[in-house]
């Protein structure tokens, strides 16, 4: 690359602009520092970065205001990471129309605040601790709790723009609920990892805040216990807002059998109220839950999500209908195997299964080797679920597919991404 990454972003942005050579290790990706990171102020200075890192042959990762921890595919250096942590603002909000138009680098706790005031909230509930941003989530597609009501990140989004590999900026979608004719792009950028280009704003669907905010939960012991109180509240066909089991208990030991399930009603005082009393008596009356409280509930599910976006080693499955025990006995066989005990939170309003190996805190955890993840990825798919990483080691994140690649699948992800990123510098399935 000749001169270091950050030296020639030196000449192409001010000062402000570019990442001091002692603090890229902030920002590092699959476990090496970048050789620069870029904060620039305005489309063309991004413009700029792309050109010059297509004429050095760098890869640009797109990113919020932290470090990347989720790219699409193992990535060659030199490498300059791309970020959006000086697009914070907000660009329009409609609190009539509820919608909300703002810069992918704005916070979501930031907009939390801005929407209340006005009786409305975002229904973005992703894991990770505070300082999540707009971009980062919407990029990664990854949801918590509430996408099983409320819809994944990619339902939340009614348009966004969208700088491509070779600088062009498309405005994809709009600002009003119905406002698609033709292919719905935006669906297909939720969740692209960086690998179409870089979120420089979005469009936002705003929901009425609730007047209350309920959790009920009950402690359970294992797994049978676990999804036989789970079933009981999915057989009530109620409106909840969340229902995870979560084994063990956030904050509990991950070697404990006991857990517990943690159900969310949101809404009218009235009909929250019913809610929990047909809640409480599926899972035994009200001597057998707890009540949680707005903040007492957040803090719980916030715990979780902490818990999945700070593990060594994290994964979603999605479950075939009605394969909830096939699943959790998939996941504790990886300890069976020599492994960690895993956590396990199970969703009772969709189909996805997460699971991890918490790392810190103690005595460095054993993951699966290759060969027993590789089974496991193998017995899951035979199983007909799907498997997603999150955090992984390099050799655990890309085993490979046991089952090997659909030629026509490839032949179209590399038809995308040469339209999208025609100058191939940004990060994705490497072309053949």
């Amino acid at each position: 690359m000749g001169d270091g990454g950050a030296s020639f972003l030196e000449r192409l942005l001010p000062s402000e602009g570019v990442e001091s050579p002692g603090e890229l290790g902030k920002w590092r990706v699959q476990g090496r520092a970048p050789d620069g990171v870029a904060f620039p102020a305005d489309l063309d200075q991004a413009r700029a970065v792309l050109r010059v890192a297509r004429e050095r042959r760098c890869t640009v990762v797109p990113a919020g205001r932290g470090p990347v921890v989720n790219v699409p595919a193992p990535i060659s250096p030199p490498t300059i990471v791309l970020s959006t942590g000086r697009w914070g603002g907000v660009k329009r909000y409609e609190p009539a129309d509820l919608t909300l138009r703002v810069e992918s680098g704005a916070l979501l706790e930031t907009l939390d605040g801005i929407t209340r005031e006005h009786g409305q909230w975002l229904a973005l509930d992703p894991p990770g601790a505070p300082g999540r941003t707009v971009g980062s989530v919407l990029a990664s597609g990854v949801g918590g709790p509430w996408s099983g009501s409320f819809g994944a990140p990619r339902d939340q989004v009614l348009g966004l723009g969208l700088l491509q590999g070779d600088g062009t900026h498309l405005r994809l979608g709009g600002d009003v609920v119905k406002n698609v004719a033709g292919f719905d792009l935006v669906r297909l950028v939720v969740g692209s990892r960086g690998s179409l280009g870089l979120i420089t704003d979005a469009s936002l669907r705003l929901h009425p805040a609730p007047e209350v905010d309920r959790t009920l939960t009950v402690p359970v012991e294992g797994v049978e216990e676990g999804v036989d109180a789970l079933k009981a509240v999915q057989g009530l066909l109620l409106p909840l807002a969340a229902v995870e089991l979560l084994l063990p208990s956030p904050g509990g030991n991950t070697g404990s059998a006991g857990g517990v399930l943690a159900v969310r009603i949101m809404g009218w005082t009235a009909a929250v109220d019913r809610m929990s009393e047909k809640v409480a008596e599926s899972l035994g009356g009200w001597e057998a839950v707890s009540v949680l409280e707005e903040q007492e509930g957040r803090a719980l599910f916030r715990e979780a999500g902490a818990r999945e976006a700070s593990s060594s080693f994290s994964v979603r499955v999605t479950v075939p209908s009605g394969a909830r025990e096939e699943a959790v006995a998939w996941v504790h066989g990886l300890a069976r195997r020599g492994s960690s005990a895993p956590w396990v939170h199970l969703s009772g309003l969709s189909e996805v299964l997460r699971m991890g190996i918490a790392g810190g805190g103690g005595p460095d955890p054993k993951l699966p080797s290759p060969d027993v993840w590789t089974h496991f990825l193998r017995t899951a798919r035979e199983g007909g679920a799907g498997v997603r990483v999150l955090h992984a080691p390099d050799e655990l994140r890309w085993p490979g597919v046991p089952s090997g690649v659909d030629p026509v699948a490839h032949a179209l992800s590399t038809g995308i991404r040469d339209t999208f990123d025609p100058w191939g510098i940004l990060p994705g399935v490497p072309r053949p």
